[in-house]
């Protein structure tokens, strides 16, 4: 009897630990009884439909008209038609939370430095940065603003405000139902804001406009600038391989053919100034990327945050371009536009078309001059890609006029100051008097298994923003979070332009007309609105017309005239740059004001040429341009390669005097055409022919194997300098490319002990093409012999096949392009199976971090727990979007994205226009105007919501 009661007792606490167990959060972990539940989260979202219920009704007294009308086409995309404007924007929320509330969740703890409530400890670094960059101020600005001018922005503010609440339905309607990651991170349910969408959009325009250059120069300044003045015999100044903003790079071909549409060029060269209230306000971002994360939540964090944040490894950018009608075989313009972003499965991008006819027209006021009205019409019907958890559709077309935009990506945006501060650290130096540093407690809530606990922290602040020296202290020895500032500033301040909206310069306003414009000219009216990050606007309409413009906000900048006695008046000059650090105290260069609007570069009908095209390269010439608007641009393959084919009038152009067809345009927007090999190859082969006929070849089997697959191609007639997957020359090209900076400026940067960043690849490239042999840079310093030019190529290419032949073997099919490039979406199923130990699934992809077909590759190892994966082969960030819209027949306009609509791994259309993609392949973007013109089979699921009471 003793025995059995023993037994009893015995089961059950073993059943008291197993409930315990499955029921407890452990660590980070959620309780694990979500995951076998039956009725829990993760049942229930393996249990869902796959795909779309095939019909559904809502009954919403929420609504304003009768009745909203949503088909989902054979990709799932939604087409929405909707009777008052309202009720458009509430059914899209809807559907996006639908769709990707996982991804909107995870972005918004992101972007208010809340992931410690989820991760735990091992995030507070990232959250102590977001804090400290303060997103949501600026979001609770616009919002605020929003509603200040509510009764002017009417729609802009219902706009945010109604898709908010139709995430909301979605959340009350769906707490059993939830994404599986839900389940996997125990992410706690929110409500949404239209706080949440401005900080979505703030989170978007951080990963488009940070840039750490000014910190970057400090250091080469203090480095480089002073080894280059003492060693004359280089005969080259700092600022000859990082020209200022007045000097132009090698190979420029500037977005702005000239400048006749902006203003006459004065003789005095004075400027208008657009003036705002900046000195008074607080700016500050910081670049982040993701911390070192174990275990499976932490996997999941990091591989989502990473690659969104290691963007300029990866060379992030867009190109756009439009073909006016004189050059299409159309008659009419043709637009195409790519954004270069990271390539994820969600998409980066959340696909729709949104309709509301209204023939009513809109009265709006100039944002300058109150007496000017501008007239809108108050039709929506628009097709293209927002980002999640935003309203507005960012790039695409509606019945008359599309457009797509590239990162300006100058700097131009960010300026950092050396902060003076007390012994007691509660007050800096600002002209002449000690003013009181503005500090926020913002306390940090961890998880802690089924507790959690609060992380004191504190965010300080002068008139120039937060002081981010403070952050960058609590991530000594956390990689990926790089802008490091130089030792001698102990406190530098951060000023940063994504903070600034008014009710003159609003986002939701700019997009709002930009998405009911009706000509080109209505478009440059919208985008007077738009404040950041800036951005080139590529436009076209249906009446034949044709533009690039610049919008956005550019600093002008100024120094006081008397900082002894601070007496005197603020002296702009155009060669105040913010290009390095400047001091905190009021003594050095500070914002007074934007480049007025008219002023911005602009280009509509270009009188010489019959395309206008970008790919962040320089924005206008510096030459015939009177402003500092940056210095920092791409390396400009890409532009090249635009021009190259759209420039028909050049004899080098593939369409050398033809007209250009629609079906060109998708070809070039998938080109894999390297300038960079059109330029190099020659050389290298160049080179090697001279040694060789001196009688110097002590060269290895593979070495001249390399050649001659380098000579195959330099000689193809079909293949020449294609970056084609199926190839061993592009492998090659590209091993050399990587090692060829190293080589060119590592012994000197070496000698100045230079922390720096090398110079830009085009100036890498005009001293390789331009140079003599004997120039002193090509000598490697770190060797007892005296290299020329010829040593440099040939020893760089020697060093790419060695390490190449260590890695893959011998020269031969180990070696093809496609087998180290390949497309991998970042997600849960490529998370879960390099946890399991195996290759996430992938696409041998055409491209390089060169072509139109942009695709780097982003080369770095995780070695984490239980995590080990090599990336050194895959390709995350590219096209995150294609489009081509023809306007001589807008339904058969075509686009595609590298994912899907859908953000449930078992919904057949999370991944499938990914084959479509990869083959360079699009599918139609039906544009249909009324629901009846809809063919049955073609609408894959429909719902149908009626103003009706519960």
């Amino acid at each position: 009897m003793e025995k059995e009661i023993k037994k009893e007792i015995k089961a059950f606490l073993v059943t008291a630990v197993i409930i315990g167990f499955f029921s407890t959060s452990i660590w980070i972990l959620p309780p694990l009884g979500d995951l076998i539940n039956p009725n829990g989260p993760f049942w229930n979202q393996t249990k869902g439909p796959f795909g779309y219920p095939e019909y559904e009704v809502f009954k919403d007294p929420n609504l304003h008209g009768d009745k909203v009308v949503v088909y989902r086409d054979e990709y799932g995309v939604p087409h929405v038609y909707a009777e008052d404007y309202r009720d458009l924007f509430y059914v899209y929320g809807y559907l996006q939370a639908s769709d990707r509330f996982f991804e909107m969740m995870l972005f918004k703890l992101v972007g208010y430095g809340r992931l410690s409530e989820v991760a735990g400890s091992l995030t507070i670094p990232l959250d102590k940065y977001m804090r400290t960059i303060s997103l949501w101020k600026s979001a609770e600005d616009l919002i605020e603003i929003a509603k200040e001018n509510k009764e002017e922005y009417e729609r802009a503010y219902n706009m945010i405000d109604e898709f908010s609440k139709g995430v909301n339905k979605w959340i009350n309607t769906h707490q059993h139902d939830l994404p599986i990651e839900f389940s996997i991170m125990d992410i706690p349910v929110e409500s949404w804001s239209m706080l949440d969408s401005a900080l979505m959009a703030n989170l978007a325009g951080l990963m488009l406009s940070w840039v750490t250059e000014d910190l970057n120069m400090e250091t080469l300044r203090l480095t480089m600038g002073d080894y280059l003045e003492e060693n004359g015999e280089y005969g080259v100044s700092l600022d000859d391989l990082f020209p200022l903003w007045n000097m132009s790079y090698p190979y420029e071909t500037p977005i702005i053919p000239d400048n006749h549409s902006l203003f006459p060029q004065s003789e005095d060269n004075s400027h208008g100034i657009y003036s705002m209230n900046l000195l008074e306000t607080i700016y500050g971002l910081s670049h982040i990327e993701s911390v070192v994360l174990k275990s499976l939540k932490d996997s999941i964090f990091r591989f989502f945050l990473e690659p969104f944040f290691r963007r300029f490894e990866w060379g992030i950018g867009s190109n756009n371009w439009v073909v006016g009608g004189a050059n299409t075989t159309t008659g009419l313009p043709i637009l195409c536009g790519d954004p270069h972003l990271m390539l994820m499965a969600p998409s980066v991008w959340y696909e729709a078309h949104l309709v509301c006819i209204d023939e009513e027209m809109e009265e709006l006021r100039d944002p300058r001059d109150p007496s000017i009205k501008y007239y809108f019409k108050k039709t929506y019907n628009s097709y293209g890609v927002s980002f999640p958890g935003t309203p507005v559709i960012l790039i695409g077309h509606n019945e008359h006029c599309a457009w797509s935009e590239t990162n300006v990506g100058s700097d131009s945006f960010i300026d950092f100051y050396a902060e003076t501060l007390n012994e007691e650290e509660d007050k800096y130096k600002y002209m002449g008097e000690w003013k009181d540093l503005h500090i926020i407690d913002s306390p940090i809530l961890v998880k802690n298994g089924p507790i959690k606990y609060e992380e004191p922290f504190q965010i300080r602040y002068t008139r120039h923003g937060p002081i981010l020296t403070d952050v960058l202290s609590v991530l000594e020895g956390v990689p990926y979070l790089g802008g490091s500032a130089p030792e001698d500033y102990e406190h530098l301040s951060v000023k940063y332009i994504g903070y600034n909206n008014s009710d003159l310069y609003n986002q939701l306003v700019a997009f709002d007309l930009l998405n009911r414009a009706e000509n080109v000219f209505q478009m440059k009216t919208a985008l007077q609105y738009y404040p950041n990050p800036p951005q080139n606007f590529v436009v076209s309409d249906d009446s034949g017309n044709i533009g690039m413009i610049c919008a956005g906000l550019f600093p002008m900048r100024a120094k006081y005239s008397d900082t002894e006695n601070w007496e005197g008046a603020w002296i702009y000059k155009e060669e105040y740059t913010g290009r390095y650090i400047q001091p905190g105290d009021g003594s050095g260069q500070e914002w007074i004001g934007f480049v007025p609007p008219e002023h911005i570069p602009h280009c509509i009908n270009p009188p010489n040429q019959s395309y206008l095209a970008s790919a962040n390269q320089r924005t206008i010439a510096a030459s015939i341009y009177n402003y500092s608007i940056g210095h920092i641009w791409s390396a400009n393959w890409r532009a090249r390669s635009i021009n190259r084919y759209l420039n028909v009038s050049n004899p080098h152009s593939p369409y050398y005097r033809k007209k250009i067809s629609f079906n060109d345009l998708q070809d070039i927007q998938y080109s894999d055409y390297d300038i960079a090999a059109q330029n190099y190859v020659p050389v290298i082969l160049e080179a090697y022919n001279s040694l060789t006929q001196s009688g110097k070849d002590e060269f290895s089997s593979d070495f001249k194997e390399a050649i001659d697959y380098l000579t195959e191609w330099n000689n193809s007639a079909n293949y020449r300098y294609h970056m084609d997957k199926y190839l061993i020359a592009p492998t090659i090209f590209e091993e050399w490319m990587k090692i060829l900076p190293e080589n060119l400026w590592g012994d000197e940067w070496n000698d100045a002990e230079a922390t720096g960043s090398y110079p830009d690849a085009q100036i890498t490239e005009f001293w390789i093409m331009n140079k003599t042999e004997d120039d002193p840079f090509f000598d490697n310093l770190e060797t007892s012999k005296t290299e020329n030019k010829t040593d440099i190529i040939l020893e760089t290419l020697e060093e790419a096949v060695n390490k190449l032949e260590k890695k893959y073997g011998s020269i031969g099919s180990s070696w093809i392009w496609g087998n180290h490039h390949q497309l991998a979406l970042i997600g849960t199923p490529l998370i879960l199976s390099v946890l399991a130990g195996n290759d996430p699934e992938s696409w041998p992809i055409h491209g390089s971090g060169r072509v139109l077909n942009n695709a780097p590759i982003i080369d770095f190892k995780i070695e984490e727990g239980p995590i080990s994966f090599d990336a050194s082969q895959y390709v995350f960030g590219g096209p995150s979007w294609r489009q081509v819209i023809d306007f001589s027949h807008i339904e058969r306009s075509v686009g595609v994205l590298p994912g899907g609509t859908s953000g449930n791994p078992l919904n057949p259309h999370y991944t499938d226009q990914v084959d479509l993609w990869v083959d360079g392949n699009y599918k139609e973007l039906i544009f249909h105007e009324e629901t009846e013109d809809w063919v049955e089979d073609d609408i894959t699921a429909t719902q149908e919501w009626y103003k009706w009471d519960y």
